[in-house]
């Protein structure tokens, strides 16, 4: 009988092979679950849904920014703390100003709010009237994005 040499292996991955896949797939695995895991972000925006020019003061948090100046944009004063900025939007517009993680209640990006326009005004001098302000969807939660609507 002759020599029987090494039988043909089932698997075309040697062992060493297969532990670097296996480790490279388990690294894959936990670093898309990371991602998914993450608190996703969202915009923060007020639109004026008046047929006027809306002028709005507030007094801003550090969360406060824009990616384009609004109308009339002017900073008040405030250097330390609080900043104080009065702008305008225009009827049917809208800015974004700021973005928040998951939830809005830490991220809001006014301390007060106040804004005016022809037929009526709006205003907010709390977290909770803040709060308040912003669309809601169905179940009567917030509306994400975010978005305070000025009627």
């Amino acid at each position: 009988m002759q020599g029987i040499g090494p039988m043909p292996s089932k698997f075309p991955i040697l062992p060493t092979e297969m532990k670097k896949y296996t480790t490279f797939v388990v690294i894959a695995i936990l670093t898309s679950l990371l991602c998914v895991a993450c608190d996703p972000v969202y915009r923060i925006s007020v639109r004026n849904q008046t047929s006027d020019t809306v002028s709005i003061t507030a007094i801003t948090t550090t969360r406060f920014h824009f990616l384009e100046k609004p109308l009339g944009f002017e900073e008040l004063g405030g250097l330390e703390g609080p900043s104080r900025v009065q702008f305008k939007i225009a009827p049917g517009q809208s800015i974004e100003c700021g973005q928040a993680i998951a939830e809005l209640e830490d991220d809001l990006p006014f301390v007060e709010f106040q804004a005016t326009w022809a037929s009526g005004s709006v205003v907010a001098k709390s977290k909770t009237q803040m709060l308040q302000l912003f669309d809601e969807n169905f179940w009567g939660g917030l509306a994400k994005p975010y978005q305070l609507s000025l009627k």
